[in-house]
């Protein structure tokens, strides 16, 4: 007569299998939980802020506005990375209305040029200061005249002043800047420029 498997036998297996089975699981939740983590650190709110708008003057064009970029991360902030893939961009808005970015803006609302079209500027930090970046920033074309910003990014309190193309308001109006998050399309912070005579250094 032909024996099965005994009781015990049986138990050990179901406790060999069941320990492997665990085994795999935890192996595949610990990697979908280092994917989740990569994840959630790209939805995080991003910690910065525009710190002022100033004046920049031109002469073949009207007076933009200049964003003082700063941030609070401790992890380095990038706004431009891998060829132009901008971790944030700028958008205008005025009245309330939905924000744009800078060339639909200036077409929408102000008679001017958007002097980031005119210079050909490949995204929306093409005009930012850039000399105390030099291990931070890296340029394509360097010391031409198509020099070109391919990554850039900020540390902790780091400041960065950027010419955004965009026309200072006019004496009377108010333009406000958003600093928005590229993923979420969120508003990371946001700055309005209101003029009263015309000729303010900054607002």
């Amino acid at each position: 007569m032909r024996k099965g498997i005994t009781p015990i036998i049986a138990v050990v297996l179901m406790i060999l299998i069941t320990v492997a089975m665990i085994g795999v699981l935890y192996t595949q939740v610990e990697e979908l939980m280092e994917i989740g983590d990569d994840q959630l650190d790209f939805m995080e709110d991003v910690d910065a802020n525009i710190n002022s708008v100033i004046r920049e003057e031109h002469e073949d064009y009207s007076d933009t506005m200049k964003v003082r970029i700063e941030s609070n991360e401790e992890a380095p902030l990038y706004l431009v990375e891998d060829s132009s893939e901008a971790v944030l961009r700028l958008e205008y808005s005025r009245g309330g209305a939905s924000s744009l970015e800078g060339d639909t803006f200036t077409e929408s609302y102000l008679d001017e040029d958007f002097v980031g079209a005119e210079e050909g500027w490949a995204h929306d930090w093409s005009g930012c200061d850039i000399e105390e970046f030099d291990e931070q920033v890296t340029l394509e074309n360097e010391g031409e005249e198509d020099e070109e910003i391919t990554e850039l990014y900020l540390t902790e309190n780091d400041r960065v002043t950027c010419d955004t193309g965009v026309a200072m308001p006019n004496a009377g109006e108010s333009t406000t800047v958003h600093l928005v998050e590229q993923g979420s399309g969120d508003d990371a912070d946001d700055y309005t420029c209101s003029i009263s005579t015309g000729d303010e250094p900054a607002c």
